[in-house]
């Protein structure tokens, strides 16, 4: 009996964010279909093609996914191998189970489907997404050499400054001393970030935090406050930036912005409170 790979996505799920993924037959899935929470899922739910649905995976780069459309309706995306996108709309039920039949039969259902004329990027819809993050090596020490050439340019400048105007010893002391803290914050960020691993995506409460090649699973349900460690001067994207995430029994785990970006931490929590500090050189 033939059986293709299903998987579901609910509110606030992320690109390539899928759950219950397995092989199924047709009849299983027409199942699944029925038995899905669509009713409820619709409520502050946008339309497109990531969002609360059913994806069918028919292999060769070939999908269906079964999605909300407004007043009541289904909308159906198909994606095939030649990275198009089409989609139908429909408020019969039956007339999903009838399409997944079809798909399932290897029908080609491009004729009764409209075609999208920009589909760039839509792969990512469907296609499972690892959600790994880890230290980027290579970036790190390129924006790091660039540090240091700045911290070079800076604390010449201020030599020439020192040597015509005197007084300005103690600024150059003050900017040295700055520096270095900079420096060796920087470099503390980068050491203990060295063997980090964080695979944590939005809809899925689980999150999996390695450090030494140890792993643990942790539950967002668990978390008793989140707090970000940074500055009022800071990106969002800063590379001294750092989480400090502590659960209900006490213990706690710090990652590095290093490591994943605030403007991508934060979205991964939705509902989540979180504390700002700004103190960007308490120790990390």
């Amino acid at each position: 009996m033939k059986k293709l790979i299903t998987k579901l996505q609910y509110k606030n799920f992320e690109r390539g964010e899928f759950i219950s993924e397995q092989y199924r037959t047709l009849e299983e899935t027409h199942e699944l279909i029925k038995q899905y929470p669509w009713d409820t899922q619709r409520h502050f739910t946008d339309i497109e093609p990531t969002g609360p649905s059913v994806t069918i995976d028919r292999g060769r780069g070939e999908y269906l996914k079964i999605g909300l459309y407004f007043n009541q309706k289904f909308c159906l995306y198909l994606f095939n191998r030649h990275n198009s996108l089409y989609e139908y709309h429909t408020a019969s039920q039956q007339e999903v189970y009838d399409i997944v039949t079809k798909f399932f039969s290897d029908a080609n259902l491009e004729p009764s489907f409209e075609k999208h004329l920009i589909s760039i990027g839509s792969e990512s819809h469907f296609k499972n997404k690892n959600f790994l993050y880890s230290l980027n090596t290579g970036q790190i020490i390129a924006k790091y050499i660039l540090l240091l050439l700045l911290t070079a340019c800076i604390l010449c400048s201020l030599t020439i400054a020192t040597i015509i105007f005197f007084p300005a010893g103690t600024l150059l002391l003050l900017a040295g001393y700055g520096l270095f803290k900079f420096h060796s914050l920087y470099l503390s960020h980068y050491q203990k970030s060295k063997n980090v691993g964080l695979k944590l995506s939005r809809g899925i409460n689980e999150f999996t935090y390695s450090k030494n090649g140890v792993s643990k699973t942790y539950n967002k349900t668990d978390i008793k406050q989140i707090d970000v460690f940074s500055s009022a001067s800071n990106t969002k994207n800063s590379d001294l930036i750092f989480y400090q995430i502590i659960f209900n029994d006490s213990t706690e785990i710090r990652i590095s912005g290093q490591v994943i970006a605030q403007q991508v931490f934060v979205q991964k929590f939705p509902g989540m409170l979180f504390h700002y500090r700004d103190n960007l050189f308490k120790k990390f």
